[in-house]
């Protein structure tokens, strides 16, 4: 609170600074309008920005400050999905040379990794296809569908 309190008042003091700066009083600001307009546009524009940004920072702290009894909807054990999460589905594969070789050195998992055909895909890096799905009332919507992830149809762009 004492926060919300601090931007408040910087922000009444920009705008006193502004309305009774010393900047008026000086002889170079009367001599030079072309100067005057400039520096009382970069005082609205900039200042305009700056106390909206702050206001926003007042309302946000005073809004979501600490209430007690307050508590938190979050539920990590919830794996329910409702209507309107969209979730990522991110099939895929990458070859990270470091682990092929310490893997290999170390025999491990060789029964499902065939390591003679497996270093030569080591170049290639990886491969990912991915899916945005949103979910709706009944069912789900996949709003990435229309991207082409057969290898011909990418073949036949590429060429």
């Amino acid at each position: 609170m004492y926060t919300g309190l601090a931007f408040l008042a910087v922000i009444i003091g920009s705008i006193i600074f502004h309305v009774w700066t010393p900047w008026w009083w000086t002889d170079i600001a009367s001599n030079w309008s072309a100067m005057d307009d400039t520096i009382i546009l970069s005082f609205w524009i900039g200042g305009g920005v700056f106390i909206l940004v702050c206001l926003f920072m007042v309302y946000c702290i005073f809004r979501y400050r600490y209430k007690e009894g307050r508590r938190s909807e979050y539920k990590p054990e919830d794996k329910k999905l409702e209507k309107g999460f969209c979730i990522t589905v991110e099939p895929g594969i990458y070859f990270i040379p470091e682990l092929f070789y310490q893997w290999k050195k170390e025999n491990k998992h060789s029964n499902f990794i065939n390591y003679d055909k497996f270093e030569k895909y080591l170049d290639f890096g990886g491969i990912r296809i991915e899916d945005n799905i949103l979910i709706t009332d009944n069912q789900s919507e996949n709003l990435s569908d229309f991207i082409i992830k057969e290898v011909d149809d990418i073949e036949s762009i590429m060429n």
